[in-house]
């Protein structure tokens, strides 16, 4: 099964990410039930693997943080809003990369760019406008990315608390 970790946001931040999709004109939305900051993105993994993944996320905690939005980008024909790097969000997805790696799982090596994917196959989109807001981070969670009915749904395997 396909998976990542990731933030998942709460309401008000949700309201404020789906203003910003407004603005774009072209493409494909993210839907807002799949808005999300992605920590590690795993891939291919067999069910038995779970439990691993879950011991290195309880592994990898720090305590409570705030995230801080703004600005935006893209990578190709995605567009993007920014979140900022704060030293509490890299160490710990710093320390989620380092318990992975210890428990044999194959990590993608790029650079870590926290952001939120707005939108998909936005070759002409011009960049949304990204006001400065914030959310507190409190947990993340084990995410399932599966098609079913020709929709993107991501589904919640486990959660865990920040602290």
């Amino acid at each position: 099964m396909r998976l990542f970790i990731a933030i998942q946001f709460d309401p008000p931040t949700i309201r404020c990410l789906t203003d910003v999709q407004r603005q774009i004109r072209a493409g494909t939305l993210t839907i807002q039930e799949n808005l999300h900051l992605t920590l590690v993105f795993l891939g291919e993994v067999e069910e038995s693997r779970i439990p691993a993944v879950c011991r290195a996320m309880e592994r990898s905690t720090v305590p409570p943080f705030t995230l801080r939005f703004g600005g935006s980008g893209r990578f190709g024909e995605i567009v993007w809003a920014g979140i900022e790097p704060t030293a509490p969000l890299l160490t710990l997805q710093s320390a989620l990369t380092a318990n992975l790696a210890t428990a044999r799982f194959t990590l993608e090596s790029r650079a870590y760019t926290p952001h939120v994917t707005l939108a998909r196959k936005c070759r002409d989109a011009v960049l949304p406008e990204v006001p400065p807001f914030t959310m507190k981070a409190r947990s993340f969670s084990l995410m399932k990315s599966e098609q079913i009915g020709g929709r993107q749904v991501y589904t919640e395997l486990f959660r865990t608390d920040l602290c």
